[in-house]
């Protein structure tokens, strides 16, 4: 019977081993966890500060965004407006144009460069020619700065032929 209770006092020991054991890993696992939640805590921490960085920096790019389409959108009308004025002044332009071609035909005083034509082509070049350096597609045609003639210059020009 000694045997016996030798044996479970055996058991016994070995069982409280095991549960030593245990609560050993137990608060093995205990540490890591709360060393693993602490890096957890600081990774968030650390991805809400970045996140609120960008957030800024997206609210000011954004905020760069609007004033630089209000100053386009503001610039759009001004040109807008030009454009409606220069082309009151092109038809002016060329109502002008057709009278000096119908009176130097008239007055026998006629030449090519005086017709209503010539002046629109003129015009045309001239429009083009200031835009070549915006570099428009479809603007291809073009005269270095030093060789062009501006439009008042060939009006000038043409009207020096009926003198």
């Amino acid at each position: 019977m000694s045997s016996k209770i030798n044996a479970i006092q055996e058991k016994i020991a070995n069982l409280k081993e095991r549960q030593s054991d245990i609560e050993n890993q137990k608060q093995t696992v205990a540490n890591e966890i709360a060393q693993a939640e602490k890096a957890l805590a600081a990774a968030i921490e650390e991805q809400k500060a970045e996140e609120a960085r960008l957030t800024e920096q997206q609210r000011q790019d954004r905020r760069r965004l609007k004033e630089l389409a209000a100053a386009r959108l503001e610039l759009a009308g001004k040109i807008d407006g030009g454009i409606k004025k220069l082309m009151a002044d092109a038809q002016t332009l060329f109502n002008l144009g057709a009278e000096v071609e119908e009176l130097a035909r008239a007055t026998g005083q006629f030449n090519p460069s005086l017709t209503l034509d010539k002046v629109k082509t003129d015009f045309a070049d001239s429009i083009r020619e200031s835009a070549y350096p915006l570099e428009i597609p479809g603007f291809s045609k073009h005269t270095p700065a030093d060789r062009r003639k501006g439009f008042w210059a060939k009006e000038q020009s043409r009207l020096q032929a009926l003198e």
